[in-house]
């Protein structure tokens, strides 16, 4: 199997250069507190379970993604796993290459299969639904790697071939297409992770180092360079929580960007988040998930 970013172009790096020059502190550094693990490893099977991506809803049911062995599991909020299902295939539950999932509006769970280029959709109770083929889409894509959903029900899917960014429904029409040909300097180079917030507008870190924020019709609304390098964005109310393996994150806006403090050092890499309200959930790569609380001045 060809690795996802040997299938990529050539990264092209000429883009606008940013306004946003300095960045300038929050009222006051945010801060996670009150740490807590759920048990080592997250020994769901008899045999080995290892999440590499989480996903947590409104309902805060957790949903783990164990890509390298093709399952998906439900926990409860308290860390009792509830449900696992998938398993190697590539038509309805059963997926090759998981490569992201979202859950956070509850009443159903979109996952990427990035080999068979679908989105595949569970209810919350991960019964397999149906399934949207995005290479036989409106505008045909291959290879997804990341997918995000906003309130209106609508899926943002990021194609790792073309480095673009397709809102559509969930009948597989295309609304609009972000980061293209037609965004000239502007367009993505190497998209890394998307997230929607309670607006609707649809954040994306391209190159780990680009963070672009466009509204539903794929205008671009801002951009900035990043301090760091970073791997994944959450939304918190109006701001964008950005974090890399190194455990470093941070809230950014238009005219803001600060560091979270940490009240607990994190020995292993980071490889995802999830948010719902002020809770934090972390995922490292061992497969353990952490919890943790969000503090900052309102």
């Amino acid at each position: 199997m060809i690795p996802l970013r040997e299938r990529k172009q050539p990264n092209r790096t000429n883009r606008l250069s940013l306004s946003l020059l300095f960045p300038v502190l929050l009222c006051a550094q945010p801060q996670l507190l009150e740490f807590t693990q759920f048990s080592k490893s997250l020994n769901i099977l008899e045999s080995d379970f290892t999440a590499t991506r989480i996903s947590v809803s409104s309902f805060e049911d957790i949903y783990l993604l164990d890509s390298d062995r093709s399952l998906l599991v439900r926990m409860s909020a308290n860390g009792q796993h509830i449900r696992t299902v998938g398993g190697w295939g590539e038509t309805g539950e059963l997926f090759s290459t998981g490569t992201d999932l979202s859950a956070s509006h509850g009443l159903d769970i979109l996952l990427l299969d990035s080999d068979t280029h679908r989105i595949i959709r569970f209810d919350r109770q991960l019964n397999f639904l149906d399934e949207i083929n995005l290479f036989q889409s409106e505008d045909r894509f291959e290879f997804p790697v990341a997918i995000a959903r906003n309130r209106l029900g609508e899926v943002a899917v990021a194609s790792s071939t073309d480095d673009r960014v397709t809102l559509m429904n969930l009948a597989g029409r295309s609304l609009s297409v972000m980061g293209d040909e037609k965004y000239g300097e502007d367009r993505f180079s190497d998209v890394m992770a998307i997230s929607v917030n309670e607006r609707n507008e649809i954040g994306v870190i391209d190159e780990k180092v680009r963070l672009v924020v466009l509204n539903r019709s794929g205008r671009l609304l801002w951009q900035r360079d990043l301090d760091t390098e970073v791997i994944f964005v959450e939304s918190v109310g109006a701001l964008w929580f950005i974090g890399n393996s190194g455990g470093h994150f941070a809230l950014v806006d238009q005219n803001s960007y600060t560091t979270v403090e940490l009240g607990q050092t994190l020995s292993d890499p980071v490889i995802d988040v999830a948010i719902k309200g002020k809770k934090i959930f972390i995922l490292s790569e061992p497969g353990d998930v952490f919890t943790a609380s969000l503090f900052q001045d309102e």
